[in-house]
């Protein structure tokens, strides 16, 4: 069996891969390709953790103040002002800083039957404009069966 004279770099002087590797055994190969695999992942982390820029800071206390209206509850007026500051698109807009006091929903083609109270809704909830009371919502219960389409 005849050895080569040259070594390895001389092999791959001026010669492509596909032959440089024709000259090295499959286990070699293997092993080369093993180790590839193994150590890039860890290349791949090592430079993640380095070009981490994030900083944290760890705030001890937060303090928060605000202060509470007092207003009773049995009686809530909304001003032309408040109004025009909050600026209501709908009737749930128009009680959402009203304290216990929420929209009742139903399936109806409104869509809301009424105003709720600490859990009291639909007819036991006066509403009243400028002193003069409002009519109850009233669902489309009487004028179902004629089907309102247009």
């Amino acid at each position: 069996m005849k050895r080569h004279s040259h070594t390895t770099a001389d092999a791959l002087r001026g010669q492509t891969i596909r032959a440089a590797l024709a000259h090295c055994k499959p286990g070699v190969l293997l092993a080369w390709a093993l180790l590839f695999v193994c150590f890039m992942p860890a290349t791949v982390s090592a430079q993640a953790v380095v070009n981490d820029t994030t900083r944290t800071r760890n705030i001890k206390e937060v303090v928060v103040k605000a202060n509470r209206g007092a207003r009773a509850v049995g009686m809530i007026k909304q001003t032309a002002e408040q109004l025009k500051v909050e600026m209501p698109a709908d009737m749930t807009d128009l009680v959402r800083y009203m304290p216990s006091v929420g929209v009742s929903i139903s399936g109806s083609r409104g869509g809301m039957r009424g105003f709720a109270m600490r859990g009291v809704e639909a007819n036991r909830v006066a509403i009243s404009v400028d002193g003069i009371l409002q009519p109850d919502i009233q669902d489309n219960v009487v004028f179902s069966s004629y089907g309102l389409s247009n």
